[in-house]
């Protein structure tokens, strides 16, 4: 049973396939074609070759777009624990600053210059 007719892209030859068929042999140049018959055409062999180049290409730009990613976030990550680390550190300076002022605060009430400043105001 003939489905239909398609031309040779080698030699313009009539090729002629059916359903079940597999691969479609050209019976003037022997070229072999693959059937897909879910899309009812075949393909060239190198139409095939093309189509795995550029899905080479698609995977490797692919690959590289998901390595871009990783130091991306790499750096980020990075960036995130540097500015943690800022933080711990001011907060530290300034907890070591605010211990500075009380000490000094607390020194202005015991320094004895300071009590006799408040007795002879009595």
């Amino acid at each position: 049973m003939k489905i239909f007719e398609k031309k040779c892209p080698n030699c313009n030859a009539n090729l002629e396939f059916k359903v079940g068929e597999q691969d479609i042999v050209c019976p003037h140049c022997r070229r072999t074609y693959a059937v897909e018959y879910d899309q009812t055409r075949f393909i060239d062999p190198e139409v095939q070759l093309k189509a795995k180049d550029i899905q080479l290409k698609l995977m490797d730009d692919y690959m590289k777009a998901r390595s871009f990613s990783k130091v991306f976030f790499v750096i980020v990550l990075i960036i995130m624990i540097g500015m943690t680390v800022f933080g711990i550190f001011m907060y530290i300076n300034a907890k070591n600053g605010m211990e500075q002022q009380r000490q000094k605060f607390n020194e202005s009430f015991i320094n004895p210059a300071f009590d006799e400043f408040t007795e002879s105001n009595k």
